[in-house]
């Protein structure tokens, strides 16, 4: 789609189809022939659209889902309306990978502590690992996923 050689030119490049988008937006609110006004609109929300997919490659969702639904407030025909819609849910399916990654994680380390609080209270040991070490394992775990909850909670939203 878009060849970018230098790192830089991603930014320059995002700058200059935003510009663009946002003359094109002020020059149709002056047309008299709504052909025109859509035309000008349809144009804008492309250029917002591929701004989007830029902020998308370089992995920037949350600037990605903005310029997305920019384009959509902008777009008129029916498919270019399903087509961003459909980019704008690829977005959601992501952040639900990574709340499962994180809800996955809080469970594993929190079934991990109580596996080791349960030797702890027997007073069995694991292999070679002393008490301390065992108690260190098991906090370690314990505070992993606790902490692996709370981003879990967090990015729910």
């Amino acid at each position: 789609m878009i060849k970018m050689e230098k790192k830089g030119d991603w930014k320059k490049l995002t700058e200059r189809y935003r510009t663009k988008a946002q003359e094109l937006f002020d020059k149709s609110s002056y047309q008299k022939n709504l052909g025109d006004m859509r035309r000008m609109q349809e144009q804008g929300a492309e250029l917002l659209e591929t701004v989007a997919d830029i902020y998308y490659k370089k992995s920037r969702l949350s600037e990605a889902n903005k310029y997305y639904r920019s384009a959509l407030d902008n777009v008129w025909k029916k498919e270019s309306k399903e087509r961003i819609r459909d980019k704008i849910n690829s977005l959601r399916s992501g952040k639900s990978l990574e709340r499962n990654l994180f809800a996955f994680a809080s469970i594993i380390s929190l079934i991990g502590a109580l596996f080791f609080i349960s030797f702890n209270a027997t007073g069995n040991s694991i292999g070679n690992l002393s008490k301390n070490n065992l108690s260190l394992l098991e906090i370690g775990l314990f505070a992993f996923g606790l902490i692996a909850f709370i981003f879990f909670k967090s990015r729910k939203k």
